[in-house]
């Protein structure tokens, strides 16, 4: 493959020939799913990467959160690791590495599955790694089971999963890029979780002197 990676980053170059083998075999894995399942999970797997379009849905719910007292610190700390992991994926790392898309960088056979899809997405001409959808699924699920509990780990895991098959089912990105979303977004949602941490311990100590004053 070192004749598809001219012109390309240094990072993006390496990706694209140390990875290519297993990257094009679980999206060919993907293209025979498709191919088998016929148009019925196509539009399942469209409406499960709008979720993560953008992180636009997963802010909204974080906002939701926000404004209710007993949710607000939830909402918060998912609103922060959604802005950091924006910050590390799309800010940082996509412009850095310049991948391209796979049907853009294979544009034979990859490009061909894409169309087979009936094109449930418009071109992304954006770079695609690492995936910004995983990344939000992620970096919000890890900080809402930080806050509300472990007994939402096994819905945040399964959610996190769906996103990255959608992604790799769409042809968007390539398993790798999801990967290191998830990788990203999980390292992301901790630090949310760090960072809102230590900001809620001292409003809870301010808290604690202005009502101890008030005594």
């Amino acid at each position: 493959m070192l004749f598809l990676t001219a012109g390309l980053t240094g990072i993006a170059s390496f990706l694209n020939s140390f990875f290519w083998e297993l990257d094009y075999a679980v999206l060919s894995f993907y293209h025979s799913l498709s191919e088998a399942a016929g148009a019925v999970l196509s539009p399942i797997m469209y409406v499960i990467t709008l979720m993560g379009e953008g992180g636009y849905l997963l802010m909204a719910v974080s906002a939701v959160m926000i404004i209710f007292k007993k949710t607000r610190r939830t909402g918060i700390c998912c609103l922060a690791g959604i802005l950091i992991g924006a910050l590390f994926t799309n800010i940082t790392i996509k412009p850095l590495v310049q991948r391209p898309r796979p049907y853009d960088f294979d544009t034979v056979n990859i490009k061909l599955w894409w169309d087979s899809l009936g094109r449930w997405r418009d071109f992304e001409h954006d770079y695609s790694f690492p995936s910004g959808h995983v990344t939000a699924a992620s970096d919000f699920s890890v900080a809402f089971c930080c806050i509300r509990g472990k007994k939402y780990i096994p819905w945040a895991i399964l959610f996190i999963c769906l996103m990255g098959i959608s992604r790799n089912y769409l042809m968007m990105h390539y398993p790798t890029d999801v990967i290191a979303g998830m990788l990203i977004g999980i390292g992301a949602g901790f630090l949310s979780c760090l960072l809102c941490g230590m900001v809620f311990k001292k409003l809870d100590e301010r808290k604690g002197i202005i009502s101890g004053k008030g005594e």
